[in-house]
């Protein structure tokens, strides 16, 4: 799939998912400039009105405390060989079809939509530079530019039947490099 297809169908999930036009936009143009995720992440936080800029976040002491956001199974670790042989950058949570996913941690949503192999994919910069991706099965209820609350349901797993049951990618970067969310 092209990256012009991408951004395109990246903006019409945004659209579906209700989020303001402005950031869907922004987020096309992120996705059609950018390659790598760091490149979109970047590009993310530079367009959004309150994160990483002037006036907005607050000087850190100490990285924020993640919690998971599901209860289930952990079928992946960080650092755990997947299929294909590559170390996970994240870990991987199987849940209950329609189970209700929390914030890990509170921030601001920079982007909502499809991205690439993270399916329908969260960005959440949880400030001090920590971004947290929240991957896979999910159906999210928040959009850009959300503040939101740890803890606060920010959206539930896909309640259609498959073989499998529904998973969930947690994947947390500091500084642009992902760490291990149970640290």
């Amino acid at each position: 799939m092209t990256s012009g297809r991408i951004g395109v169908l990246a903006l019409a999930l945004l659209l579906l998912a209700g989020a303001p036009v402005a950031g869907a936009q922004e987020a096309l143009e992120c996705d059609s400039e950018r390659t790598s995720l760091d490149d979109f992440i970047a590009c993310l936080r530079a367009r959004a009105p309150s994160s990483g800029k002037e006036g907005g976040q607050t000087a850190c002491s100490a990285a924020p405390h993640i919690t998971s956001p599901v209860a289930g199974r952990r079928v992946l670790g960080f650092g755990d060989r997947t299929r294909n042989g590559i170390k996970s950058k994240g870990i991987v949570t199987e849940t209950a079809a329609g189970a209700l996913i929390s914030a890990p941690a509170p921030g601001i949503v920079l982007f909502s939509g499809g991205w690439r192999s993270y399916g329908n994919l969260l960005i959440i910069d949880a400030g001090c530079n920590v971004d947290l991706l929240i991957g896979g099965q999910l159906q999210a209820s928040v959009g850009i530019g959300d503040h939101i609350a740890r803890g606060a349901a920010i959206g539930k797993m896909s309640e259609y039947a498959s073989p499998d049951l529904p998973a969930l990618y947690l994947e947390v970067r500091e500084n642009g490099a992902a760490v291990n969310p149970e640290r």
